[in-house]
């Protein structure tokens, strides 16, 4: 357990050096028409959808170990695929792996700590170890934004060559994990499953949590999603057959990843002074003045206000964790936390489709394109801001009257 304690934060550093991130957008359109772009995004998102409570109660009940190394392995060879060819049927496959390895690590992870330090008698300390992991994971970002950007200026594809290296470090990291206590962690059969994660609904704490999750799991793609072609308007073309777009992308994400590890290590503090609830509302409230930062202008100014798209994730996962965890028993938190990350990919990915139809008459999109539907997704937050206020206000009631209960593997159920 000690040895997994160790090496946690390394695999999380591993498996996020997506030195693709920056540039994936303008990889994409660079070989495929616009609709074909978001349709690939869109399906992504729903291939992720479809994984992950299967993923999640194999997870519970195969083991953690396991699926952790079938997540490194999916990246890995996604990225092999991306990097060498360069149409639309093998991108799919691609992106089918891609949406394979996010599932298989979804809840997987972070469960897999929390049963280590629970092993050793320590797992009050899964917050503070999330955020430390989480600090690993920013830098690992904002490392291969800025390398994948600047060698995606000579050739995109170097971008994923990358990506697969690191797949193959994060896949050598997995080996030595030690599976945590499974003879404590048996899952029910898969209907059985799904009624005791509804059932946990109940608990008004994680209920509302999991309005939040969605919420900022929509908001906070959204622009990650557009920000590469917001950039390509500010940096398009190329000096002396070098493209600036991607190098740019990638430095300003490396901006935006340094801000989010900095975020990161201050989670606990800014917790404990605003309250959990007040630090989700916050969250909520810095990604729409982004969205709607972008959707008003086209100016470098704005790109002040990109970087911090980081920071509500960061100030939040820490929070989720750290609430979430003690509230579920092993047979079913990797099915719960898949079941709720599924809950707002879903939704995210319904707004991708749609948008995709809305775009689907163009050819390539243009900025009054992005600014329409940036506008759309601002305007629907500000309409349903009022309910993530009574959220703030319900959640903190309720930590706070919880604060001294846990629930026993007999009410999980």
């Amino acid at each position: 357990m000690e040895r997994n304690l160790r090496l946690y934060p390394f695999y999380q550093f591993f498996q996020n050096l997506l030195f693709w991130m920056p540039v994936f957008f303008l990889y994409f359109s660079s070989v495929l028409p616009i609709h074909q772009v978001l349709l690939l995004e869109g399906l992504y998102f729903l291939s992720v959808v479809i994984l992950e409570v299967p993923s999640g109660y194999f997870s519970d009940r195969v083991g953690r170990r396991l699926t952790l190394l079938l997540s490194a392995a999916g990246w890995m060879a996604g990225s092999i695929i991306f990097c060498t060819t360069s149409t639309f049927a093998p991108f799919l496959v691609a992106q089918f792996l891609y949406a394979f390895g996010m599932a298989m690590k979804s809840g997987t992870d972070t469960s897999l700590l929390y049963e280590s330090l629970k092993t050793l008698g320590r797992g009050e300390e899964v917050a503070a170890r999330e955020a430390q992991a989480q600090t690993f994971t920013f830098i690992a970002l904002a490392l291969s934004a800025l390398v994948g950007g600047i060698m995606a200026g000579f050739d995109l594809r170097w971008a994923y060559a990358l990506s697969a290296i690191a797949g193959l470090a994060a896949l050598a990291i997995a080996l030595k994990f030690v599976e945590p206590a499974p003879a404590s962690r048996q899952a029910h059969s898969p209907l059985i499953q799904i009624l005791v994660v509804v059932r946990r609904l109940r608990d008004p704490v994680l209920r509302w949590l999991m309005v939040f999750v969605v919420a900022t799991t929509v908001l906070a793609h959204v622009p990650y999603e557009f920000y590469q072609p917001y950039l390509q308007f500010l940096f398009g073309g190329s000096d002396g057959g070098y493209t600036l777009a991607p190098a740019v992308a990638g430095v300003l994400t490396a901006i935006m990843m340094g801000i989010a590890a900095v975020a990161s290590h201050w989670s606990l503090t800014v917790t404990r002074r605003l309250s959990p609830g007040g630090t989700l509302l916050a969250a909520v409230g810095m990604l729409l003045v982004i969205i709607s930062a972008m959707s008003s202008v086209l100016h470098m100014s704005i790109m002040l206000v990109i970087v911090l798209r980081g920071v509500p994730m960061a100030l939040t996962k820490p929070i989720i964790v750290s609430l979430t965890h003690p509230r579920l028993t092993g047979s079913v938190r990797a099915t719960y936390l898949s079941v709720q990350s599924l809950a707002g990919r879903l939704a995210f990915s319904a707004t991708l489709v749609l948008a995709s139809l809305a775009v689907s008459d163009m050819e390539d999109l243009s900025m009054d394109g992005i600014s329409s539907i940036l506008m759309v997704y601002a305007v629907c937050t500000v309409v349903v801001l009022p309910v993530f206020v009574i959220g703030a206000i319900r959640l903190t009631r309720a930590t706070k009257e919880t604060r001294k209960s846990a629930p026993t593997s007999s009410s999980a159920v």
